[in-house]
């Protein structure tokens, strides 16, 4: 199959495929390649869009897996109820889920009978564990990482035990689940539910390499 667009240059280029997704990735699975991750945002149903139906997700795993290694990472946007509907399809590779916490609310017109929605979910499946780089945050105030009540809990229940803990004093902290960013339609208001590029960046720099 022959891309729609290519752009290649030494370490960084891309081929842009125009199409349904169900109907292009069975032709790049045929053609033996395989992803280093998968990064979609699916339609969630959420909206009054026309466009905005439930994708054929019994159709979409069966593509996702014919590019699929067992340490691929597919990461899926969604919104509830179709987090739990997305989730529950594959609960075999489900592992954890990001949030992406919005800077700006939405759904005024309905404040009155619920809460407003300033996150969106992001689902992580996976056969085999994949790279994981965690980006760390940096300028936080000094701290004892472990406590001394963490030292007298019986951490060993949840994560093993394990005799290499040790006291450091750092600036840095680990990734948590919630990611806040911005959304990009200040600066071009491309697609109704379209997602912040640095966003997209930060996830793609997590779990691949560069030149993946």
């Amino acid at each position: 199959m022959n891309p729609t667009y290519e752009h290649h240059r030494p370490y960084d280029g891309c081929d842009l495929y125009r199409g349904d997704a169900l109907d292009v990735l069975p032709l790049l699975a045929e053609e033996g390649i395989t992803a280093d991750m998968v990064l979609s945002d699916p339609p969630y149903g959420t909206t009054h869009c026309r466009w905005d139906a439930v994708i054929d997700i019994p159709g979409m795993w069966n593509a996702v897996q014919g590019i699929s290694r067992p340490d691929t990472p597919v990461l899926l946007f969604c919104q509830h109820p179709f987090t739990s509907l997305l989730g529950s399809s594959n609960l075999r590779r489900l592992r954890y889920a990001w949030v992406w916490e919005k800077t700006q609310a939405t759904g005024f017109l309905n404040a009155r009978r619920m809460p407003m929605k300033a996150h969106e979910d992001i689902l992580v499946f996976y056969d085999r564990l994949p790279k994981y780089h965690p980006i760390k945050t940096d300028g936080h105030k000094r701290k004892v990482v472990m406590a001394e009540h963490q030292r007298k809990c019986d951490a060993g229940e949840i994560y093993r035990k394990h005799d290499n803990f040790r006291d450091y004093i750092s600036t840095e902290r680990y990734p948590r689940s919630v990611l806040k960013f911005k959304t990009d339609k200040q600066l071009s208001c491309l697609h109704a539910t379209q997602k912040p590029v640095a966003l997209l960046e930060y996830l793609i720099r997590t779990y691949t390499d560069e030149g993946d």
